[in-house]
């Protein structure tokens, strides 16, 4: 974020400073020999808090002890005068500025970053696909086994539309899919479960691989599957 100047002040009269740069626009000069400038104002975005925030306003300027301070800009800018303000906190706003017998100006208010992330990159709720390693069979199978195990992170899934699992004889290639069912809970987690899958329409071979899926994945829906266990006759 670029801060633009601060305005000008005069010479004659009470003194009056020009107001501190914004991050929007340049401080403004003294309108007259008793009145100083005020602080311009910062930039406003949506990004921390959904609602328009505005940050690092220009601090108002000083003078004599007779003159008119200036204003501290949108977004945090100090007041100028006998007794300074300082910057807002978390806004990146300047102090205002002394009146000439006080010496020393305001502190400015602390800065803040905020990082925004792309949705999805972080915390994000995608649909999964877990293919296991195949293994050889000793012989050609014509039936599968599986067991698993899943917990509800976030609402309930659906067996069979939000969690499916499949298998295949021949590497991978074709999937024939289970219909599981409920078996209860063990320590918290469900386990399903599917006996005598007939696969012997599948072509021949004996790589075995399990396929398991977590469909319809949202932030009011988020599936966990902790085993899964393949077997076949």
């Amino acid at each position: 974020m670029e801060g633009y100047a601060g305005g000008q002040g005069t010479s004659t009269g009470d003194l009056p400073a020009g107001g501190g740069g914004g991050a929007s626009e340049v401080g403004e000069s003294a309108p007259d020999n008793s009145t100083a400038g005020d602080g311009g104002d910062g930039l406003a975005n949506t990004i921390r808090t959904g609602a328009s925030v505005t940050y690092a306003g220009g601090g108002g300027g000083g003078g004599s002890p007779s003159a008119t301070p200036g204003t501290g800009g949108a977004g945090g800018g100090g007041n100028g005068g006998t007794t300074p303000t300082v910057g807002a906190v978390n806004s990146g706003g300047g102090g205002g500025g002394a009146n000439v017998d006080n010496g020393t100006g305001a502190a400015g208010g602390s800065g803040i970053v905020v990082v925004k992330f792309a949705a999805g990159a972080f915390g994000g709720y995608n649909n999964m696909t877990l293919v296991s390693n195949a293994t050889t069979s000793e012989a050609v199978p014509t039936k599968g086994d599986i067991v698993l195990t899943y917990t509800n992170g976030i609402g309930t899934a659906t067996i069979n539309t939000d969690i499916k699992a499949y298998i295949s004889r021949d590497n991978g290639t074709t999937y024939t899919q289970f219909t599981l069912a409920d078996q209860g809970d063990t320590g918290g987690h469900t386990i399903l479960t599917a006996h005598d899958l007939d696969v012997s329409a599948q072509p021949s071979g004996s790589s075995m691989r399990y396929k398991v899926e977590t469909l319809n994945q949202s932030g009011s829906k988020a599936t966990r599957i902790q085993a899964v266990s393949l077997g076949w006759s």
